[in-house]
């Protein structure tokens, strides 16, 4: 997780000093890095949206918002008013015919990254 565990009890009224103190120290250490990480082609695509459209964005929320935006979850794409071109881009809005002859035959439009319309067409969303 990243941070101290505490075992607490509500009932017995155990360890809830400790966590709330455990807490303090963590949120003064600074800036906490996501620990969680998904299979390798998710991996990819979040990666690549992190460089598409959230660059810009403060290093330890780029993640989230990358999430976010890989879960197609409109409040927070919203919030980030990203122009229609890098929405497009992310959902992999191709253009030019023969693409997924391309895709069949193992060539792919994008030199390092998956776009969600490719992890789609491969079942992994």
């Amino acid at each position: 997780m990243g941070c101290k565990v505490v075992e607490i009890s509500a009932l017995k009224g155990t360890g809830v000093m400790e966590a709330a103190e455990a807490a303090i120290a963590a949120a003064k250490t600074g800036k906490t890095v996501p620990m969680h990480t998904f299979s390798g082609p998710v991996e990819h695509a979040i990666a690549h949206i992190e460089e598409a459209a959230v660059h810009n964005m403060p290093e330890e929320q780029q993640r989230w918002y990358a999430i976010k935006l890989f879960e197609r979850d409109e409040k927070a794409s919203s919030r980030m008013q990203l122009p229609q071109s890098v929405l497009s881009h992310i959902e992999g809005g191709h253009s030019g015919r023969g693409e997924g002859a391309r895709r069949r035959r193992g060539e792919h439009h994008h030199k390092r990254a998956l776009c969600l319309h490719c992890l789609s067409d491969e079942g992994l969303l």
